[in-house]
């Protein structure tokens, strides 16, 4: 009876097929991670960028020419032809776009409301803000 010693070479196939298996899973979750990271980033930096965007509107008087309306009362949502912007700013490499609708007497006469959106993401992904001042305050 000889004895060996060792592996086969197909115990040894089978074995890097399984650590390549393992590996490739492993770095689907790294990059998905990743991807989660960044999305987070933009995701905050978003927030941010809208709570200074509503701050900087709050502290100006109602007749700065930034509470301005273009007339159209029913645009807050409106996109391609808002009040103001889009103002780009950039973090990283990544575009954010600020735009800004203002409608007057909502949600009551003597109020104007301003809607703050901040888009990324090719327009994709969006947060918005509405700030409501009175009139004569």
């Amino acid at each position: 009876m000889v004895l060996r010693k060792g592996f086969t070479l197909i115990e040894l196939m089978v074995t890097i097929v399984i650590l390549a298996i393992m590996f490739t899973g492993l770095l689907q979750m790294v990059f998905l991670g990743m991807q989660a990271d960044i999305a987070v980033r933009n995701r905050i930096f978003a927030q941010n960028l809208l709570s200074q965007q509503v701050e900087n509107l709050r502290t100006i008087s109602e007749n700065d020419p930034l509470w301005g309306n273009d007339g159209d009362n029913n645009d807050l949502d409106d996109f391609s032809t808002p009040d103001f912007g889009p103002d780009t700013i950039f973090y990283g490499d990544y575009p954010f776009e600020v735009i800004r609708n203002v409608a007057d007497d909502i949600p009551q006469q003597n109020m104007k409301t301003s809607r703050i959106h901040i888009l990324w993401n090719f327009r994709n992904q969006r947060i918005f803000e509405d700030v409501v001042i009175w009139i004569g305050r």
